[in-house]
């Protein structure tokens, strides 16, 4: 095999000698095959770069570069991506030789606008390959930048994705002028430097989720510990001075009622009310915080059937209640049945507290479909809410109506909004002040 440069041709030489004496030499044009293989062997490299534990994302982009430029028969080479905007241009790598032999102008990851740059760019503007062999010449070119290596020649393409540029490549300064060959091998091998790229982007992209999420993980089971902390000081430290207070103040009640006047007797009761009223706090902070904590174990759960017993017992503790309700047959969800009954034992319940001032009470439990999902509801002809404060009523010891109208603490729709944020879904409400109120759900 010979390579003769005068001809750019790679020759196949066979010499014999005849009978005669004579030698006979054959020449066979192995060009295409040469090329052929180079182009194979340059794509295998890169492949195998994938897999290459000591190169960074940046470097994989230079030694593509530096295929790309080896088989164009190139001096030069650089990589540029193209912003959304398809506007804004990012130098991401030169080749290994423009770096150690031609070009110190460096820029690496500078951004600058597209009407900044020189006649390469003409490739974006024609969405296509561009050629300049005789760049001299050009009467449109810009000025080079300090210690940027002299451009006899050079060949620019875009990579385009979905009908948008993504990446500029452009090699330079071939001995000879670029032709149609040089474009399709510096095609062929662009592309496939761009899906590499993409592809190690895509894995690294991964990593870093993953990594985030292991660290998100921890910080969850650390916040955990300190919530488990925060629960048992809670029900110990807390409970102890609470019981000590409603136990007091019954026994003052009972051996001293006699001495107390109204007065006393009444301011009493409040501390006895408002030690009790802590209790029940306490008890419903205790399960906000186990339910942030316990498992979510989905099974198939009938929701009509749950809200029917909760109504029941509504019913039962308010037999002088008489409340319409509809409940839909047939709800059934994913869930964990524990959680979601908590969820709906507190959205009737509300239901069936701010109704307690309308004489024609009604409360629904009904679902329907919406854009591929189940949304779920509990609506009420009650007391309502003012639409603008809704965001409101999911936090903690949000209220918007006073202790005097209706009795809570505001926790409850806090616990119902983590129940369903544990299932991954989403809850919303609609309301208007005196006109009723509907709560909407989703479960993931």
């Amino acid at each position: 095999e010979l390579y003769l440069e005068p001809l750019a041709a790679w020759l196949f030489v066979s010499v014999y000698s005849t009978e005669k004496g004579y030698f006979v030499a054959v020449f066979d044009n192995i060009t295409e095959r040469k090329r052929a293989e180079g182009i194979a062997q340059a794509r295998l490299r890169m492949l195998s770069m994938t897999t290459s534990p000591d190169l960074s994302r940046d470097e994989i982009l230079q030694k593509m570069l530096d295929e790309i430029e080896k088989q164009t028969g190139s001096a030069i080479g650089f990589y540029h991506f193209l912003d959304v905007d398809q506007e804004t241009l990012s130098l991401q790598a030169w080749s290994t030789n423009t770096l150690l032999h031609l070009c110190t102008a460096g820029g690496k990851g500078s951004h600058y606008n597209i009407s900044q740059a020189g006649v390469w760019v003409d490739c974006v503007r024609e969405r296509g390959p561009v050629i300049h062999n005789d760049y001299a010449s050009l009467a449109n070119r810009k000025g080079l930048p300090l210690g940027h290596a002299a451009v006899r020649r050079e060949m620019v393409l875009p990579i385009l994705r979905g009908g948008r540029i993504t990446a500029i490549i452009g090699v330079g300064n071939k001995p000879t002028d670029y032709n149609a060959t040089d474009v399709e091998i510096a095609e062929s091998l662009g592309q496939l430097s761009w899906e590499i790229f993409e592809r190690i982007r895509a894995v690294d992209d991964l990593r870093t989720a993953h990594a985030e999420v292991q660290r998100r993980t921890q910080e969850l089971a650390a916040a955990n510990k300190e919530l488990e902390a925060f629960s048992y000081s809670v029900s110990h430290d807390l409970r102890a001075p609470l019981r000590a207070i409603m136990g007091f103040s019954e026994l003052l009640f009972k051996g001293y009622s006699d001495k107390l006047d109204d007065k006393g007797k009444k301011q009493l009761t409040w501390v006895t009310s408002g030690a009790e009223k802590m209790n029940q706090i306490i008890d419903e902070l205790l399960y906000l915080s186990r339910i942030s904590r316990q498992d979510v174990n989905r099974q198939d759960v009938d929701l009509s059937r749950i809200a029917g017993t909760l109504v029941a017992e509504l019913r039962e503790a308010h037999p002088d209640r008489s409340v319409a309700v509809d409940i839909k047959e047939g709800v059934i969800a994913s869930a964990d049945a524990q959680l979601i009954k908590a969820a709906l034992s507190n959205l009737l319940g509300n239901a069936w507290k701010f109704t307690s001032k309308n004489e024609n009470s009604r409360i629904e439990f009904g679902a329907f479909e919406q854009e591929g999902k189940t949304v779920y509801y509990v609506k009420d002809n009650g007391a309502g809410f003012d639409q603008n404060f809704a965001e409101r009523l999911f936090l903690p010891f949000q209220r918007l109506h006073s202790e005097q109208e209706f009795e809570g603490t505001g926790i409850g729709l806090a616990t119902v909004e983590r129940v369903i944020r544990r299932h991954g879904g989403k809850i919303w409400s609609e309301g208007k002040t005196g006109e009723g109120a509907v709560f909407f759900f989703t479960l993931n």
